[in-house]
């Protein structure tokens, strides 16, 4: 479990934005986070990011599965820190 002092948002270098309540919980394996609670991305709207792994080292994608759906993203848009942006709401 990581504690936050707000919710935040990251813009990644693709693009993409992810959202952090100030609580995120999963349980993290060799290259998965998995059963996350406290991670959500938009996609057309906001949507609750369930699990986020690679399916090797060597692997050029992310996957990041939502409620429902599973979609890849290069891997390089989140290998450099980012700094996050406090948000008022998760």
């Amino acid at each position: 479990m990581v504690h936050l002092s707000s919710p935040s948002e990251v813009c990644f270098k693709d693009s993409s934005i992810v959202r952090y309540s100030n609580r995120v919980k999963g349980t993290l394996s060799k290259g998965k986070l998995i059963v996350i609670d406290g991670m959500k991305t938009k996609v057309l709207v906001w949507v609750k990011v369930t699990s986020v792994y690679v399916e090797s080292y060597k692997s050029d994608k992310v996957w990041f599965t939502t409620t429902g759906v599973k979609k890849s993203r290069p891997k390089d848009a989140y290998e450099m820190p980012r700094e996050a942006v406090k948000v008022e709401d998760y």
